[in-house]
């Protein structure tokens, strides 16, 4: 991501209306409209600089109003303003779960990136620890479901189709077809609700 701009990939920052209400919250399964609005990097980036803003002004005038000098009370006012914002930005749990599973599943998007030493380590220690776990878990979930296809071919009597490869074929091409275009649907609906000003089209999705 680009060190010039707010990213909030890994922390939210909410106005004080919505963080006393949600600022508790780790994780939001359902989250209501206003939530979704006020979690939008833009809406982020303009309640953080209004608030800062509004802190930082309103602590000079205080400070000035009492006989302070100017550069002593701007400094001070700057630090109440860096400290309030703080207040209001929590740890972005799902922004970093998400990241990681990007990582986990060998998606890597590349739109983030660590640009420091100590961020890379962290990835190339957590990733690789990542990528072994999700691959013990692929094992187990293959051997399961395989389990329990066999026994459904069993019971329904199935095998004496799929022994024609044509069938096999037709039967698992259309349930990947299924799953993709799934997937596309979910992710077109998730798009245009989260991110309404986001151009996507339904091949998009689909390719996603």
């Amino acid at each position: 991501t680009s060190t010039n701009s707010l990213s909030f990939n890994w922390n939210r920052c909410w106005s004080k209306e919505i963080d006393d209400v949600w600022g508790s919250a780790t994780f939001v399964f359902f989250p209501p409209s206003d939530l979704i609005a006020a979690s939008h990097p833009l809406q982020q980036a303009a309640t953080l600089e209004t608030e800062f803003l509004r802190i930082l002004t309103e602590s000079e005038t205080a400070c000035l109003d009492d006989g302070g000098d100017e550069t002593e009370c701007f400094e001070q006012a700057l630090e109440d303003a860096s400290a309030f914002t703080g207040d209001i930005c929590h740890d972005n749990v799902e922004g970093t779960s998400w990241f990681f599973f990007t990582v986990m599943t060998t998606v890597g998007y590349g739109n983030q990136a660590p640009i420091t030493d100590e961020g890379r380590i962290l990835i190339y220690v957590a990733g690789i620890a990542c990528l072994i776990m999700f691959a013990a878990v692929l094992g187990s979930s293959g051997y399961i479901i395989l389990a329990i296809f066999d026994d459904f071919v069993v019971r329904f009597r199935v095998s004496q189709f799929l022994k024609y490869p044509l069938v096999g074929v037709g039967l698992w091409g259309g349930i990947w077809i299924a799953w993709a275009y799934g997937i596309a649907v979910g992710a077109d609906n998730w798009w245009h609700e989260r991110l309404p000003d986001f151009e996507v089209y339904r091949d998009d999705s689909l390719w996603f």
